[in-house]
C-alpha cells in the first residue's frame, strides 16, 4: 500500500531567482546561495509560519496558469506569490511582504501582474484540451511550474538545493525544457532558452560545457536538440554547436581518449559519477547520433562521418559483448556485470535509471534489443508500477527502506518506448508516474520520493526534468496512446 504523497510547495516569479518554500509543518523559508541537499535535515531561513492563520489540514493548490499558491481551510485562505523578487502573502485581513511583515495595499495589482505575465508566457498551452479536464490541469500546472523555475531564459534545475547556481549548467534541464516546448509548438521560446544556454554555458571556442560533470551523452543530446531547432536558429548558436561537435571529434581523434580494447570513447557517465570515467554505451550512442544529425544539418561531412563510424563501432562492440556475456552492456570496462537487482546498489541504480534509458532513447538498438533491455528493468528490480526504483543511502534505509522512486530521467525511457512502438508500457509508465511520483494537490514532481505506508515525502527536491515528464509524455505520445485515461 502507498500513502499519500505530500510535501512542500514553492513560489517564484520568472523575473528573479528569489523563491520561498512553503512546508507542510507551517514554516515558510527563503533558500540562500547554498542549501543542503538532505531535505529531511537542513537549516532553513524561516520567515513566516502559516499555521498562525490556518490549521494543519489546509488544502493546497496552485493556480494552473500562474505561480500562485493557495492554502485554505474552514478558517480562511492564504495566497502566496513572488513579485519582482519579493515574497507576499494575502490573508483574510490584508496582505503583507513575507520577510519584513510590512503591510502592502497594492497586492491585488501585483497579483494581477504575475498572472498576466505568466499567462502570456504560457500562451502555447492555452488551447490544450485532452478531453480529460483533470489531466489538462496537471499538464498546465506542470508547464507553469517549469516556466516559473527558469529566470527569464536562464535555466534553473529546481527548487531548494536544486535552485543553487552550481546546478544551472546541468544540460538535461535545458534539453528537457526545449524538447517540451518544441513538442508544444513553442519553437521560438525553445530557441531563446537554447541560445541562452549555448552563449552562457559553453566555453568558446573550445566547446567545453561549463558544468562540473557533463557526460559525453549530454554533448550529443545538445547537438541533437540543435538539429531539432535548426530552422530559425541564429548563426551564432549554430557556431556554438559546431564547437560542441568539434570537441567530440578532437576527443575521438586522440588515442588517449579512447578505450584500447573497444576503440570507444572514455568519459563521465553522469554528474554524480564524475569520478567513474569509463566506456559507457549511452555516451557512445548519443555522441554518434548527435554528430550524425548535426553534421547532416550543417552539411559537414567530417562531423557526420565521425558519427557514422562511431555508431558502427558501437553496434559491433555491443554484438561482440553480448556473444561473450549474454546481455547488452551499459558499459564495457570495470564492473560491467548485469546486477541481480538494480535498486540495491549505486551503480545498478544508475544503470537502470539513466545509462540504459539513454541508450534506448538514442535509437541505436534494434527493437528486439530494446525489448531485452526493457525486460532487464522489469525483471531485475528496476521498476514498480511504472516508476523507476533507486537505491537508498545506507543511513536512511531504516527510515525509507532499501529503495525509493526516482523518475527525473523518465522522459528518456518514454521517448524510447514511443520510438520502438511499446504502447502498453508507455501507458503504464505514464499512469505510474502520475499516481506515485506527482504530489496530488500541487502537482509538483520532486526528483525523488519515498514509498511505503503513511504519508510519503520528497527524498530530494523538486526539479524541472521530472516536472516535465507528464507534459512531455502527453505531447510526444503517438496518436491514440493516451486515449481513455481515467478521469482525474
Amino acid at each position: 500500500m502507498h500513502g499519500k504523497l505530500a510535501d512542500y510547495a514553492f513560489v517564484k516569479s520568472p523575473d528573479a531567482d528569489t523563491e520561498f518554500i512553503v512546508e507542510r509543518d507551517g514554516t515558510v523559508w527563503k533558500p540562500g546561495p547554498k542549501v543542503e541537499w538532505t531535505v529531511w535535515n537542513r537549516k532553513k531561513n524561516v520567515v513566516f509560519d502559516w499555521r498562525e492563520f490556518l490549521g494543519g489540514g489546509a488544502k493546497w493548490h496552485y493556480e494552473q496558469d500562474a505561480p500562485v499558491l493557495h492554502l485554505a481551510d474552514g478558517d480562511g485562505e492564504l495566497v502566496f506569490f513572488v513579485f519582482r523578487g519579493k515574497g507576499y502573502c494575502i490573508a483574510e485581513d490584508g496582505a503583507f511582504e513575507l520577510e519584513s511583515k510590512t503591510p502592502v495595499s497594492d497586492a491585488g495589482n501585483m497579483l494581477s501582474s504575475v498572472r498576466r505575465e505568466m499567462r502570456a508566457r504560457l500562451e502555447y498551452a492555452a488551447n490544450l484540451h485532452s478531453g480529460n479536464i483533470g489531466l489538462d490541469r496537471v499538464i498546465r500546472t506542470s508547464l507553469m511550474l517549469a516556466e516559473a523555475t527558469f529566470t527569464g531564459s536562464k535555466p534553473r534545475y529546481g527548487s531548494g538545493a536544486y535552485g543553487c547556481a552550481e546546478h544551472e549548467g546541468f544540460p538535461p534541464t535545458v534539453i528537457r525544457m526545449t524538447e517540451c516546448l518544441e513538442l508544444f509548438g513553442a519553437g521560438e521560446r525553445a530557441r531563446e532558452i537554447f541560445c541562452f544556454y549555448l552563449e552562457n554555458f559553453v566555453s568558446h571556442p573550445d566547446g567545453v560545457l561549463k558544468y562540473y560533470g557533463p557526460s559525453l551523452a549530454e554533448y550529443g543530446m545538445l547537438l541533437d536538440m540543435g538539429t531539432r531547432l535548426f530552422e530559425g536558429l541564429p548563426e551564432s548558436a549554430r557556431i556554438h554547436c559546431d564547437e560542441l561537435a568539434g570537441l567530440l571529434v578532437r576527443k575521438f581523434e586522440c588515442r588517449n581518449e579512447l578505450d584500447a580494447a573497444t576503440g570507444l570513447p572514455v568519459g563521465v557517465p553522469e554528474a554524480d559519477e564524475v569520478n567513474d570515467k569509463g566506456v559507457f554505451s549511452h555516451n557512445s550512442a548519443w555522441c554518434a547520433r548527435g554528430l550524425k544529425k548535426w553534421g547532416a544539418s550543417r552539411e559537414n561531412n567530417r562531423f557526420f562521418e565521425f558519427g557514422a563510424a562511431l555508431e558502427a563501432r558501437l553496434k559491433d562492440e555491443i554484438s561482440k559483448f553480448k556473444q561473450v556475456h549474454g546481455f547488452i552492456p551499459f558499459r564495457f570496462d570495470g564492473d560491467c556485470g548485469l546486477p541481480e537487482k538494480f535498486c540495491l546498489t549505486r551503480q545498478g541504480s544508475y544503470a537502470n535509471y539513466r545509462y540504459y534509458p539513454e541508450l534506448l532513447e538514442s535509437g541505436i538498438l534494434t527493437k528486439d534489443e530494446a525489448a531485452e533491455v526493457i525486460a532487464y528493468r522489469h525483471e531485475r528490480g528496476g521498476d514498480y508500477n511504472g516508476v523507476t526504483l533507486f537505491y537508498t543511502f545506507p543511513e536512511k534505509v531504516a527510515d525509507y527502506g532499501e529503495w525509493h522512486y526516482d523518475d527525473w530521467t523518465l522522459m528518456s525511457y518514454a521517448n524510447a518506448l514511443a520510438h520502438y512502438g511499446f504502447a502498453e508500457e508507455y501507458r503504464r509508465v505514464f499512469a505510474g508516474h502520475l499516481a506515485l511520483h506527482v504530489e496530488p494537490e500541487t502537482f509538483i514532481a520532486y526528483e525523488q520520493v519515498t514509498h511505503g505506508n503513511g504519508m510519503r515525502r520528497a527524498y530530494a527536491d523538486y526539479c524541472v526534468p521530472c516536472e516535465l515528464v507528464l507534459p512531455g509524455m502527453f505531447a510526444a505520445a503517438p496518436h491514440g496512446w493516451l486515449d481513455n485515461l481515467p478521469a482525474l
